[in-house]
């Protein structure tokens, strides 16, 4: 059925009893009608095409509005899937990654921090710390307190240390500037155990 373009309910019987359509009205006095009589039967003919008309176009709203809602429902029914496939993929994303990464989930309980003896990382490390300065976490991991128990002997800022130079002789440096800054690892390069190790020693410090 085409699609009707104009709401029925807007039109207006016309006048078939004025001038303009007389033409129509004459057929049916020829055939012994009345003028009367001509008008009322071309007046019930439009207005009975007139009511089917409303009804079809009543039908046609009904069905746009139904296209309409089941196009909200099916677009709402992908939106729906979309999720719960992405939801599918990001947990299968964290299994794997659970399974490379078992120490990222290990689970922190929520209590103080332990009560134990507390470490000495380097002198370096602590005078910084000391002054409210960033702290590399290298410190605290069981590689940098080794490297601090190694050179407990030349904490103190002021103390001298013996350097090889590239010649094959040697001289004193202030033992500050002796550390390699090579041997520092960066936060952001920091495995995650020697992170589980140093972030609670770093607290402890604090």
């Amino acid at each position: 059925m085409a699609r009707i373009l104009l709401d029925p309910n807007t039109l207006e019987c016309p006048d078939y009893a004025s001038e303009a359509y007389a033409a129509i009205r004459q057929p049916f006095i020829a055939g012994a009608m009345t003028d009367e009589q001509a008008v009322a039967l071309l007046v019930n003919s439009w207005t009975f095409g007139n009511n089917a008309d409303k009804a079809a176009w009543q039908a046609q709203l009904d069905e746009d509005v139904a296209a309409a809602e089941e196009r909200v429902h099916l677009a709402a029914e992908a939106e729906a899937q979309r999720k719960e496939a992405a939801q599918l993929d990001a947990e299968q994303v964290q299994k794997e990654d659970m399974k490379k990464n078992r120490g990222k989930y290990v689970a922190i309980p929520l209590c103080p921090p332990p009560k134990r003896e507390h470490v000495l990382p380097a002198g370096y490390a602590t005078r910084k710390m000391d002054k409210g300065l960033y702290v590399e976490l290298h410190y605290y991991t069981d590689r940098g307190l080794d490297e601090a128990r190694a050179t407990v002997g030349i904490a103190d800022s002021e103390a001298m240390a013996m350097r090889q130079n590239e010649d094959g002789t040697t001289s004193w440096i202030p033992a500050g500037s002796a550390r390699d800054a090579k041997t520092i690892v960066e936060d952001k390069d920091l495995r995650w155990e020697q992170l589980l190790e140093a972030i609670p020693r770093a607290i402890v410090a604090m």
